[in-house]
């Protein structure tokens, strides 16, 4: 029956959008393999799909991040990434990850053409970095933007990471 393979053939393709929004959003390696290699993987998924280059440079060697921080942080990241590619005019970000006492420090940066952070942050197009900070402060994280025209932007994300289970 023509309508039945038709429905078969909507239904695989809903499973498949589905699947790939899944691994965009929150792929695997972000809990197996921790929240670097999730960045390297994002790097790489950004290159590919997006057309953007993207620099990661840190380690997580001593410090696990909670699922949760993880996730919003990841998002986050994600975010930040896509606005370097609509935005910024370049093609190629930086994504620095820095672990000391009283947290995790993200930055995202990149040398592109620059905003008023000001004048983005009071518009209501600006939704996805005001959904960012509210989600990092659901995590009692921050997220600072320094911008300049043609000065490129350095966007840096702080949550205060306390140590799971298995690093004590």
């Amino acid at each position: 029956n023509a309508a039945g393979a038709e429905v078969v053939e909507i239904l695989e393709h809903a499973i498949d959008v589905t699947r790939s929004l899944t691994m965009e959003l929150a792929p695997p390696i972000l809990y197996g393999s921790g929240f670097v290699d999730a960045l390297h993987w994002l790097a790489g998924w950004m290159e590919e799909h997006h057309q953007l280059q993207v620099l990661v440079n840190g380690s997580l060697a001593v410090t696990s991040i909670p699922a949760e921080v993880s996730s919003v942080l990841f998002r986050a990241v994600r975010e930040l990434l896509f606005n370097v590619r609509k935005h910024a005019g370049v093609r190629q970000a930086r994504v620095n990850v820095v672990a000391f006492n009283e947290g995790l420090r993200i930055t995202v940066s990149d040398d592109g053409r620059g905003f008023s952070v000001e004048g983005v942050l009071q518009t209501p197009r600006s939704y996805g970095l005001f959904s960012i900070r509210e989600q990092l402060a659901s995590i009692d994280g921050e997220m600072n933007i320094s911008s300049a025209s043609y000065g490129g932007t350095v966007s840096t994300l702080s949550v205060p990471v306390l140590p799971t289970a298995e690093d004590q």
